[in-house]
């Protein structure tokens, strides 16, 4: 689902869960993996990017992410690097979709043979929280994509800088 700052919610949820639980394929990241690439941790499922940005993992099988949500106030640009340094474009499979859509606020959809990707960050003047959710497509992730069924972008203007 997702929401815009004064607006009534926007029912785009069971849209975007259907394209992140379509494709029973095998693409999980290793909570190993994830400990490389960002070392600081804040628990057991929480992967510090930097001062104010996490990674935040639902494991399904052992020690394997089924679902990453990044959290913080990050630019469009961060949130494609993260994804792409979780998710190399190699390692995605097939691009089946990119969507853009907006009912007042909008949002990002990609989607892929082994991962979906939507984020609510677009632009200087919108962002969301979280601010993107990676869905990794394996029929071993079940109890993770229902979990992430529950997340809500909630999309809204990032305050005007005047300048000068």
């Amino acid at each position: 689902m997702v929401t815009g700052a004064g607006a009534s919610p926007i029912r785009t949820g069971l849209m975007v869960m259907l394209c992140l639980v379509a494709a029973p394929l095998s693409a999980q990241v290793a909570e190993a993996a994830l400990t490389k690439l960002f070392p600081q941790r804040q628990s057991a499922s929480v992967f510090t990017v930097r001062p104010g940005v996490q990674v935040e993992a639902i494991y399904g099988a052992p020690g394997e992410a089924c679902v990453l949500t990044i959290k913080g106030d990050v630019s469009e640009s961060e949130v494609m690097h993260i994804f792409d340094l979780v998710v190399p474009p190699k390692s995605r499979g097939a691009k089946k979709g990119d969507v853009v859509w907006c009912a007042g606020p909008c949002q990002h959809l990609l989607s892929y043979g082994r991962v979906t990707f939507a984020t609510g960050v677009m632009g200087e003047y919108q962002t969301s929280e979280p601010a993107a959710i990676l869905v990794f497509q394996d029929t071993r992730c079940k109890h993770a994509a229902e979990e992430a069924k529950r997340i809500v972008l909630n999309v809204r203007q990032r305050p005007q800088v005047t300048r000068k």
